[in-house]
């Protein structure tokens, strides 16, 4: 049948699974790929994707299986495989069908586990291409390998610029999956020691728990933050733009990244970042110019005196959320990005 296929292992509000939806919602799309995931169902109503396995558990199996037969039955001119789970199948179907153009493509600069590390050797060794959501994810697992390789656009739509409307006040936001990689811990810690200098700070934290919301839950009891740190649970990216109006700082202090979409998604929106400098984050957020950067996130009080600085200071604070918004204008898009890697793989230069 031939075309591309994008394999993710199952649906959801993450930067993969976002990207690719977008992909397939661009409005002209200057190449056809169908997204498919390995199991569960939709994560969003207007998904056109392929659900493989859509009554079956991620960790079940049998979900690679599955996929590996659909492939077989769909022979794609081209798979692209993101994440640790859909390794495997890429890996079957290039041992059989070596025609197959293969894709390994990297979203984070570290390894997630062991599974993530053993099996990037394999991959490295037999994808005919490599991509990555960043310069810093590619420089970090590459390591040796001379494979062609790209770094694909993560800015998904061209947001447009929001009248800067919103009063300066210690209103702080994150979405994403709670996992610990994404360093809430540390960020609730931050918002302890705001409270603890007298500061109102708010702190609401959407999205879907990953393993770690009854021990953050617990942390926000302990240290008696229940009316300053919330959990509102999942929201849409639709909805971003009045979440982003409410706040005034993207609060994200991770352990490991790659390109880190919610925090560009909140720097488009014109919202001020503090953040790590982990992953890409560190190329693309600047001190003092554009976020706020937290070099030791174990050391809060250099933090804390910075922020307590800032929300004295609302010109600078202006600043530095007119030079977020400014550091993604005119960015290549993810559909353009990808069409383009597409192209060139293939050959056809369009």
């Amino acid at each position: 049948m031939g075309g591309a296929v994008h394999l993710i292992p199952e649906d959801g509000i993450g930067g993969v699974e976002v990207a690719a939806h977008a992909l397939q919602a661009s409005p002209a799309p200057s190449c056809e790929v169908c997204l498919m995931f390995m199991a569960g169902g939709p994560a969003r109503s207007d998904s056109r994707a392929e659900y493989v396995s859509p009554a079956l558990s991620v960790n079940n199996p049998l979900v690679w299986w599955r996929a590996l037969r659909r492939l077989w039955r769909q022979r794609p001119e081209v798979l692209v495989c993101s994440l640790w789970r859909t390794v495997p199948v890429g890996l079957a179907l290039k041992l059989f069908r070596p025609r197959t153009r293969l894709v390994f493509f990297l979203h984070l600069s570290a390894h997630a586990h062991l599974a993530d590390r053993l099996l990037d050797a394999p991959m490295l060794l037999a994808a005919d291409a490599v991509w990555a959501d960043s310069r810093a994810t590619l420089e970090a697992r590459m390591g040796k390998s001379r494979k062609p390789s790209r770094v694909i656009s993560f800015v998904t739509h061209a947001v447009q610029p929001m009248p800067e409307i919103r009063d300066l006040a210690p209103r702080l936001v994150f979405w994403g999956r709670l996992n610990r990689q994404k360093g809430l811990d540390r960020a609730i810690a931050l918002v302890e020691a705001l409270v603890s200098r007298g500061v109102d700070a708010r702190f609401e934290i959407w999205g879907p728990d990953a393993g770690e919301k009854p021990l953050l839950e617990q942390q926000v009891q302990e240290a008696g933050l229940g009316k300053h740190v919330r959990f509102r649970g999942v929201t849409r990216r639709e909805a971003l733009p009045a979440l982003a109006a409410s706040h005034c700082f993207y609060l994200q202090l991770s352990r490991m990244e790659g390109m880190a979409m919610s925090v560009v998604e909140a720097m488009q929106l014109g919202l001020v970042p503090v953040v790590t400098p982990v992953g890409e984050i560190a190329g693309y957020c600047r001190d003092d110019e554009n976020a706020i950067v937290v070099e030791e996130p174990g050391q809060m009080a250099a933090v804390t005196e910075r922020l307590l600085a800032l929300l004295q200071d609302e010109e600078g604070y202006r600043r530095l959320s007119r030079n977020a918004r400014k550091t993604w204008e005119n960015h290549p898009l993810y559909s353009d990005d990808f069409c383009a890697a597409l192209r060139e793989l293939t050959g056809d230069r369009g």
